[in-house]
């Protein structure tokens, strides 16, 4: 179990990718209501300010991997976002003992990053290209862990569409329930409407899941998983899910 987590608020909202609105009260509301959740677990939550420069700087997860309680910094895909921002890079490197830097023309985010056990999975595709695998492989294996390169040909992150849940079990779409660097794993494939649900974690216990993919936390749960479920439409119209919004450490 991870006993710490680092969030930051979201900043004044844009429209969603398919132009739904989203209002500042419910984003907030939303995000406030993930952060109770994980400290009803007795997670330790550090909540780091809104940047409105950014309208996805909320999304964490892609700025930052930790590995052995360090951490690399990684880089955004976005031009616009100017790589790393300063902010992140001064906090992390004032707290923690960073181990590496991605550096353009390398691209990785975090989304397209999956660990399970001892094995990091990482995706070449829109977000992460070649170089950004090739350096973050190095960094990886020389703290002592495997590191294995998937083909992603969505348009989507990684853990948009498959996570691991425990018990070799991962929560999957269709399309990536054929990856062959899977094969090994018991697969619980998830209806194509509620294929968000396939970005989600699990911590204390629990496996954490957005509250409108009911079809898909029924079927969890009748595999024997407790569920916590977290209301994150704000963030869904963004085309991101609950991983996207913390980093564990």
């Amino acid at each position: 179990m991870y006993k710490r987590a680092i969030v930051r608020i979201p900043p004044n909202p844009t429209n969603g990718q398919h132009n739904d609105i989203i209002t500042t009260t419910e984003i907030i509301k939303q995000h406030n209501n993930l952060v109770s959740a994980l400290t009803s677990i007795n997670v330790y939550v550090t909540i780091l300010p809104s940047n409105n420069d950014i309208p996805t700087s909320h999304f964490i997860e892609n700025n930052v991997l930790f590995v052995n309680k360090r951490c690399i910094l990684l880089n955004s895909f976005n031009p616009k976002e100017n790589n790393r921002e300063q902010f992140l890079e001064d906090y992390f490197c004032e707290n923690f003992d960073v181990i590496g830097k991605i550096q353009l023309p390398a691209k990785v985010e975090g989304g397209d990053i999956l660990k399970i056990n001892d094995t990091f999975y990482i995706a070449i595709g829109g977000q992460t290209n070649e170089m950004g695998y090739l350096a973050l492989k190095k960094i990886i294996e020389n703290e002592g862990f495997n590191v294995k390169k998937i083909i992603n040909n969505s348009s989507l992150y990684l853990k948009s569409q498959i996570s691991y849940i425990g018990q070799n079990i991962l929560l999957v779409s269709d399309e990536m329930s054929k990856a062959p660097e899977f094969s090994n794993y018991r697969k619980i494939i998830l209806p194509k409407e509620e294929r968000f649900a396939a970005n989600t974690f699990v911590n204390g216990g629990f496996v954490f899941m957005p509250k409108s993919a009911q079809k898909s936390i029924q079927i969890v749960k009748r595999a024997n998983f407790l569920v916590k479920e977290i209301e994150i439409s704000e963030f869904i119209k963004q085309d991101k899910g609950l991983s996207s919004l913390v980093i564990f450490y």
